[in-house]
């Protein structure tokens, strides 16, 4: 995610996952943002599901539907998705 966000806190669990990122501005880009995050998410969930299922030897989808993204907009809800995702197993 590097080139296009960055991360500042992620929790992954067995059936999905919490990571908020802050995408940077255009200006800061090579490339048009339109698709890069979906692109990138893609990869990383791949990855994940591939992970996921060789280790419990198991084959198929992990999550139900798309990934859902919600749009921070302000620095209170921030810092409380921040808490809210390092407080999780």
């Amino acid at each position: 995610m590097a080139p296009i966000a960055e991360l500042f806190a992620y929790c992954l669990l067995p059936n999905h996952f919490h990571q908020l990122l802050s995408i940077k501005d255009q200006g800061d880009l090579e490339d048009s943002r339109e698709g890069l995050v979906s692109a990138k998410s893609g990869t990383f969930l791949g990855t994940y599901v591939k992970a996921i299922n060789h280790r419990y030897k198991r084959t198929g989808s992990l999550f139900e539907g798309r990934y859902q993204r919600q749009v921070i907009g302000s620095e209170n809800l921030f810092l409380n998705t921040l808490v809210y995702i390092h407080q999780n197993p």
